[in-house]
């Protein structure tokens, strides 16, 4: 069975197109970066999709990017009376 199948007559089945990219957001955030999430309809012909001013995608959202901090690997050595401590 497909989907086509249990729609009703004369019905349209529209694709949800989803785009998320990298952006600096520097006002009011304290220079974080996020990516925003937007959504279009695919049924939208590229040359008009891609123009700015057509406003074709719409912003639902912003994910914060998380920043990962490396730590040096710390070695374990004996200290006096045996005792383990970290250098």
């Amino acid at each position: 069975m497909f989907i086509k199948d249990a729609l009703p007559e004369g019905a349209t089945i529209v694709p949800i197109i989803a785009a998320s990219d990298k952006m600096p957001v520097t006002r009011h955030t304290g220079n974080l970066e996020m990516h925003p999430l937007f959504l279009t309809i695919g049924n939208i012909n590229s040359d008009i999709c891609m123009k700015a001013m057509v406003h074709a995608w719409c912003c639902v959202a912003f994910m914060p990017t998380v920043k990962f901090e490396f730590h040096p690997v710390k070695r374990l050595e004996m200290g006096p009376g045996g005792i383990p401590w970290v250098s």
